[in-house]
């Protein structure tokens, strides 16, 4: 009897020590699985809520996109209809030149300032360009000359570069363009004559520029020069090289491997 007693007093006791082992753990167990859950659930919803702000952004991309479109569309409808009706197309620079001078030929547009815009404007524009179908819409028309001045003598390309050009008139100075006629600057109105024969540009040099000064047209209004005219810088300043008394210059030739070397005629 003693022993079953001992027997069942140790089986209490067993009993007892694993109760009190196994609930920690428990807690513990049940403590990790909870924790477990809320993280899975925050999880759950950042991944919904970013799901919905990626919806949100794409759906703003279309609407900017659709707008754009819609924008781009309008704007070219409207510029269809000025061709129509025979006008230019906005956004289009017209031609510029001689302002109270006819002479020469120009693109459609309207004439030019008698003086060039500020050098850092005329250089901003330098790179526009122009979407060829525009271009397609220009013809030419003659604007001079209507009397007996506005003569173009002559015209000088930079061929490495055709958007660099100039032109030299009979009683109106030279003129510079950089960016293809959008622009010109006038670079000779300082000098003791405006009457221009030829103007030569320097192929390996755009900065090498000659000038032969009195146009060689005779006639009851023609104007004298005094010389040969030299630019080392792109025709921002220039040095009279001779022959003053020549009166009319019609040509000038530079040595194409030295441009110190000219002939004059």
């Amino acid at each position: 009897m003693k022993r079953q007693l001992f027997f069942f007093a140790l089986f209490l006791g067993l009993t007892a020590v694993l109760w009190a082992t196994n609930s920690p753990l428990q807690h513990i167990r049940a403590q990790e699985t909870q924790e477990q859950q809320q993280s899975e659930q925050q999880e759950s919803e950042e991944q919904q809520s970013n799901e919905q702000e990626a919806g949100e952004q794409e759906a703003a991309q279309q609407e900017t996109g659709e707008q754009e479109a819609g924008e781009q569309e309008a704007a070219q409808q409207r510029q269809r209809a000025r061709r129509a009706r025979g006008q230019r197309p906005q956004g289009v620079p017209g031609a510029r030149g001689f302002q109270g001078r006819p002479g020469g030929f120009a693109q459609q547009g309207r004439v030019g300032q008698r003086r060039a815009e500020p050098q850092a404007a005329a250089t901003a524009q330098t790179k526009t360009e122009i979407p060829e179908d525009w271009m397609e819409h220009f013809t030419w028309r003659s604007i001079g000359p209507a009397n007996m001045s506005g003569r173009i003598t002559s015209i000088a390309v930079y061929e490495k570069d055709p958007c660099i050009w100039w032109a030299a008139s009979a009683s109106g100075g030279l003129l510079k363009t950089e960016n293809n006629g959008v622009t010109f600057e006038h670079q000779f109105d300082d000098q003791a004559t405006v009457s221009i024969g030829d103007v030569q540009v320097c192929q390996s040099d755009p900065n090498i520029l000659w000038v032969g000064t009195g146009e060689a047209n005779p006639r009851n209004s023609v104007s004298w020069g005094d010389g040969v005219y030299k630019s080392t810088d792109g025709g921002k300043t220039w040095t009279n090289k001779g022959l003053k008394k020549s009166f009319q210059i019609g040509r000038i030739a530079i040595d194409p491997t030295d441009p110190n070397i000219v002939y004059v005629g």
